[in-house]
């Protein structure tokens, strides 16, 4: 089922999708089932958003993407044109976490954000994690279930915890 929303006419919107009023879509853009898109994401032209994927609050997510079930997409994420994430991606924005009592912050200083950026035409594998502040390059390849802790270089290769720096076969 499709639900129709006047701003976006060129948007296939699934049934259970829950977005916020300050997120835009794209022309041509599909956003799966049960997927929740929060305060002021933008997705491009001709992106795919499978179901149940949660995109947090400033993502942007480029033209020609696709992300596929499972995927949580941190809080101001950048993700360029032509990138492919695999099932159950996850990524983190923050450091350091320390929840106290019924989930309230035991923080004294403000929140420091360490954004991801997800460069144009990389591939990220099924089950990678991204952590904080990571910068992905321009053509790079994550092989399925990697933890990525450092920045991975344009045409750069990481499987199995080794980074290979190299044109991609």
């Amino acid at each position: 089922m499709r639900i129709h929303d006047h701003r976006f006419p060129d948007t296939l919107i699934s049934q259970g999708v829950i977005y916020a009023d300050t997120a835009t879509f794209g022309s041509n853009t599909i956003i799966g089932s049960n997927t929740i898109i929060m305060d002021n994401v933008q997705i491009g032209d001709n992106t795919i958003i499978a179901p149940l994927c949660i995109i947090e609050r400033g993502a942007k997510i480029g033209s020609n993407v696709t992300i596929q079930p499972f995927a949580v997409i941190a809080r101001n994420t950048i993700i360029e044109d032509c990138v492919f994430i695999a099932p159950h991606f996850n990524c983190a924005n923050d450091k350091k976490i320390n929840i106290g009592e019924h989930g309230t912050s035991q923080n004294k200083k403000p929140f420091k954000e360490y954004p991801i950026i997800i460069r144009e035409f990389a591939v990220l594998g099924s089950g990678v994690s991204v952590a904080p502040g990571v910068e992905i390059g321009r053509c790079a390849r994550i092989d399925m279930c990697c933890l990525v802790t450092r920045n991975v270089p344009e045409n750069g290769h990481l499987r199995s915890g080794k980074e290979i720096v190299g044109r991609l076969q």
